[in-house]
């Protein structure tokens, strides 16, 4: 009669570890992203707080918004699977737009020319 092992067999380790390593992979790939949209979230609230009252030229809101997105397309080109261009336009709690200078300057318009600029950039990523 045969005694039988009682453990995890290594196939046993295998099966288990794909799982982990999948979720570990996710987040390697994930991560910048998340930390460009903190970037991203807290340069539009300094933005706000700064311009409060005062006349903000739309052309430089434009140039600004062109610059920052050659600069992170440029920065991740190759290593990023899928962008999330506007996220950081809609309001926290799912009730529409945020209300930030670009919105007060721009219209709406704003979202659409970052659309439009990413696109015009090459890049390996999905929009």
């Amino acid at each position: 009669m045969r005694h039988r092992e009682r453990g995890v067999t290594f196939l046993g380790w295998i099966v288990l570890l794909i799982p982990v390593a999948l979720v570990l992979y996710a987040g390697i790939r994930l991560t910048p992203v998340y930390l460009e949209y903190m970037k991203i979230a807290r340069t539009l609230e300094q933005v706000s707080e700064e311009n409060q009252g005062e006349t903000v030229d739309p052309r430089a809101l434009r140039g600004a918004i062109e610059a920052h997105v050659r600069t992170v397309v440029g920065r991740y080109r190759g290593r990023i699977v899928a962008w999330d261009v506007v996220n950081e336009a809609v309001a926290e709690d799912g009730s529409g737009l945020r209300d930030t200078v670009f919105r007060q300057k721009l219209g709406e318009s704003y979202l659409e020319l970052a659309l439009r600029t990413c696109v015009a950039w090459p890049s390996s990523a999905s929009w």
